[in-house]
C-alpha cells in the first residue's frame, strides 16, 4: 500500500506500508489503545442498591497537628504538622498564586 500527499505542484509519497507488516502495525495500535484506556479507567465500587460509587483515594491523609511550631526568617510563625509517614511540615500560603502548599522541614 502506497499513501500518497496529495499537492497542486505535486505528489509526494509520504511512506509505504508493506501488507505482512500492516497488520502487524495496526495489532500494535490497537493493543496500545486499548491499554492506555485501562490505564487510566476510574476505580469504582457498587453499593447495596446497585449504584456505583468512585473509589476513595487515601493519598495524603489528614495532617496531624504536634503542637510546635516553626519561625522562617521573616519572624513569621507557623504551626507544624505531621503526615501519615511521619515527616514534618507547615502550611504556607503561596505570593504568586494565594495557594496553600506544604513546606517540609529537614531536622538537623
Amino acid at each position: 500500500m502506497i499513501i500518497y500527499l496529495s499537492n497542486r505542484v505535486s505528489s509526494k509519497i509520504l511512506f509505504t506500508i508493506k501488507p505482512k507488516k500492516m497488520t502487524k502495525k495496526i495489532a500494535m495500535l490497537l493493543i496500545v489503545c486499548l491499554l492506555s484506556g485501562s490505564i487510566f479507567a476510574q476505580k469504582v465500587t457498587k453499593d447495596e442498591n446497585g449504584n456505583y460509587i468512585a473509589a476513595v483515594s487515601k493519598r495524603g491523609g489528614q495532617p496531624k497537628e504536634t503542637g510546635k511550631t516553626y519561625t522562617d526568617k521573616q519572624g513569621k510563625v507557623y504551626p507544624v504538622y505531621t503526615n501519615d509517614k511521619g515527616r514534618l511540615f507547615c502550611i504556607k500560603v503561596s505570593k504568586k498564586t494565594g495557594k496553600e502548599y506544604r513546606y517540609y522541614l529537614i531536622e538537623n
